[in-house]
Order: C-alpha cells, then structure tokens, then sequence
C-alpha cells in the first residue's frame, strides 16, 4: 500500500504501509492468521484432527484523520490530471512509433533517433480521445416536463437545481448514537416553474418527495494510481467513468504492439497505465440511512423570466429506527495510491404525478 514509512512508537520502529500527515491520521492494526487442520490417512484408531496455525499476517497501516475532497488539488482537478496523464501517454506511443519507423529506414541508435524526435516534436500537437466533460454544480440540475393529462393540469417544464451547504459532512459511527443527529447536513433546492401556457391561469406542481441516499464509492487499483478523486468527477455516473478509463486499454495495447516489434517502452509509461488499466470503480447505495421527506411547495411569480420561483432547504435526518434495527454502520473515507472509499448523495425527487429526476451532491464521511 502506498508510501512506506517508519512508523516509532514505544522504542519500536514498524514499517507502516500508508501515508498520512504526522498528528494527523487514525492508525489501525490488522492481524489475520490461517489454520489448517491434520488428517491421518491409512489409520483405523484416528486421532482427534489437530488444528495448527499455517500462516500468521500483521499489518499496520495509517488513514487521513480527514477526508479531502477538494473540488480542487495542487495538481489541478481530477480531470485535469486525467488530461496530463493521457497527453503524456499519447506523446510517448508517438515517439516511440517513430523509433519504429527511423528504425525500419535504418537508423538503429537511440541516440540518433532522439536527435530526430526532439527536433521534430518541438511544436507537435496531440489529440486526445473523446473525454470526460468537467461537471460543475449546474451539471446537477434535475428538469422535469409536465404535460397537461387527464388527472393532472399541470404544463412546462419543473427545473430543480439542487446544492448542499459547505459542511457537507456526516459523522462516522461504528454503533449509532442519537448525538450524530445534531449538525446534519442541509440540502437546499432552487425550484423554477416555466408553464407552458401563460394566458390561461397556470396550474403549477404543490408537493416534491426527496428520498436521499448515501452512496459508497470504492475504487482500487493493483498499481499506483497517480490522480487524486475530487467531488465534481464522482458526480459522473459509474457508465461514464468506467468508459473514460477503458480508453488506456487501447493505448496499453499500441504499447505492447510496439513492443513486442522490439521498440523499448518507457519504464514511467507502462508503469502509468499498468496502473490505469486496473482501475476498478464500484458504487454501493446504503438505502435507509436517510428518511424520506415530503414537501409543500410555495411559489412566486418572477415576471422578468416568466416562471414561478421557490427555494426550499432541508436538513437530512438519519432514519434512526432503520439504522438501530439493521445495525447500519458508517465508516469514514479516504484516499490512498492504491485504493479509496468516497461518498456521494443521490437525491431521487418525485412530484405528485410520479414524475422526476435523479441528482447527485458531494458529501464526506469523516
């Protein structure tokens, strides 16, 4: 795991496989031990099988005291970094599809074939493959069309532009304690109803459902990852995320393509998408830690855009009979090289009719 460190406590120095900022982390020591059990074969009296320990593992290691989800890293956000990477990789397949191709025409030394693809690649663009498109808080948005029906005369377009307050956190429990209550929390929802018809005394939806949804996000790695997960890239749906990285399966293929035709692949380049080729994303939604919340809707006329307007904010609240009868179990998150466990809020919004929309929101777990 990670970065390895000395870890000194107590006159001992321990190899600890994990990086954290000294003062600042949770420490946890795993040990795990593995029994076998004897048989005797070809013996009428058996004797009673003995257990015997095979295989005795310890493990220590060190979690970040505080989850950081910054929309924002000192290397830019996660699509950005993402970005780098894949312009590093393309430069380095072309390169090293030049090698083959100086080399086919019979110029054999690196040396000399550096000297031709430095001059060369000067001013050398590269396009990248089709990416990811950069979410930001109005990529959020939820819009319903209403259309007039034999049970409702409602018409035009329900837009919901959900946002949470900065404290974006929950408390981490291990057994649930009527404390976590305090401090949750706030979810706020900008409504906007445009009616399709205004000429006629417009009807408009009076009643919004809001059943959210704590949802893990585990992510893992057999190498090192070298990007780092801010909350505006987990807002993508699991389909987009794991297509994006599906992309370095390609490029990992040129590579060995090329290899295999005895051009020398650089040591940073295979390490990079040996990394990225074993990505591995997985999204568990905890239903029931949250309780479903029903709201009236009051609205005013905003005559300059023509639409009914209301804000409305809403503080979680944890289904404490659910989570004290199901023994639910929160754990904080946290980043490491090699794997991490986030969180995001799904935010599924019903209106009277049935009608309505998925969103989703950052949150930690800390």
């Amino acid at each position: 795991m990670g970065h390895r460190h000395v870890n000194v406590s107590e006159k001992k120095q321990n190899w600890v496989n994990d990086f954290a900022k000294p003062g600042e982390y949770v420490s946890y020591y795993l040990q795990t031990s593995f029994f076998g059990r004897e048989t005797y074969i070809g013996k009428q009296n058996k004797p009673e099988p003995d257990l015997f320990q095979v295989k005795k593992i310890c493990h220590e290691l060190r979690v970040e005291l505080r989850s950081h989800g910054n929309d924002i890293t000192s290397n830019g956000t996660t699509i950005e970094q993402l970005n780098e990477i894949e312009r590093y990789v393309v430069k380095s397949i072309a390169e090293m599809e030049e090698r083959k191709m100086l080399y086919d025409i019979g110029i054999e030394t690196e040396k000399e074939q550096s000297d031709i693809i430095n001059s060369t690649h000067k001013k050398a663009t590269y396009q990248l493959k089709e990416g990811i498109v950069a979410l930001s808080k109005g990529n959020c948005i939820v819009d319903i069309d209403f259309k007039k029906g034999f049970f409702s005369n409602v018409s035009g377009i329900f837009t919901i532009i959900p946002e949470i307050c900065k404290m974006n956190t929950l408390q981490s429990f291990y057994k649930f304690d009527s404390s976590f209550s305090q401090n949750l929390p706030k979810v706020k929802l900008e409504l906007e109803f445009k009616p399709a018809n205004l000429s006629d005394k417009p009807d408009y939806p009076t009643f919004i459902a809001i059943e959210p949804t704590l949802v893990i996000i585990d992510i893992q790695s057999e190498k090192h990852l070298p990007v780092v997960f801010d909350d505006f890239f987990l807002l993508h749906n699991k389909k987009e995320i794991v297509s994006y990285f599906s992309k370095f399966l390609v490029y990992l293929s040129k590579v060995i393509k090329l290899s295999k035709q005895g051009i020398p692949v650089p040591t940073p380049l295979i390490k990079t998408l040996d990394s990225l080729t074993h990505f591995v994303y997985q999204e568990i939604p905890i239903s029931g830690l949250f309780r479903k919340q029903n709201v009236n809707l009051s609205w005013e006329y905003n005559r300059s855009f023509k639409s009914f307007r209301s804000t409305v904010e809403i503080p979680l609240e944890f289904d404490i009979k659910n989570i004290t009868k199901h023994k639910i179990t929160l754990l904080p998150g946290f980043q490491t090289c090699l794997f991490a466990r986030l969180h995001k809020l799904e935010l599924n919004i019903t209106t009277k009719t049935g009608k309505g929309g998925v969103t989703f929101l950052p949150i930690h777990v800390v």
